[in-house]
C-alpha cells in the first residue's frame, strides 16, 4: 500500500479485537488512560524527582514502573499492613513519652 500506517492505526485494526477478548473492553488505549498517565508523569516529576534532567527521567520511570507493577503492588500492600501493625503495636503512652523527650531544649 502507498499510504503509511500510524501506529495508532496500527493498534485500532490488528489489536482491538484480541484487547476485546482479553480483556473485555479498550480502557487501556483510550485517550483518557494516556491523559491520565500524562498527569502521573507530572506528578512524579514534580513530587518525586530529583532536579537533575538524567536523574529526572530515572527517578520518573522508576515511580511509573512501581505504580504500574502488579507484581510489586503486592509487597507494597504488605508493607502497607506491615507498617500499620507495627504502629498499632507500639504503646500511644510510651510513643507521647517519646515525642515530649524530643521537643526538650537542653541548655549547656
Amino acid at each position: 500500500y502507498k499510504w503509511k500506517k500510524t501506529n495508532y492505526l496500527h493498534k485500532t485494526l490488528a489489536h482491538v479485537p484480541e484487547i476485546i477478548e482479553r480483556d473485555g473492553s479498550i480502557g487501556a488505549w483510550a485517550s483518557e488512560g494516556n491523559e491520565s498517565a500524562n498527569k502521573l508523569f507530572r506528578r512524579f516529576r514534580k513530587m518525586n524527582a530529583r532536579q537533575s534532567k538524567v536523574f529526572e527521567l530515572e527517578d520518573v520511570l522508576k515511580h511509573h514502573w512501581l505504580y504500574t507493577s502488579k507484581y510489586l503492588q503486592k509487597f507494597m500492600e504488605a508493607h502497607k499492613d506491615s507498617a500499620k501493625a507495627l504502629q498499632a503495636s507500639i504503646d500511644p503512652v510510651e510513643s507521647l513519652e517519646d515525642e515530649d523527650m524530643s521537643l526538650e531544649v537542653v541548655d549547656f
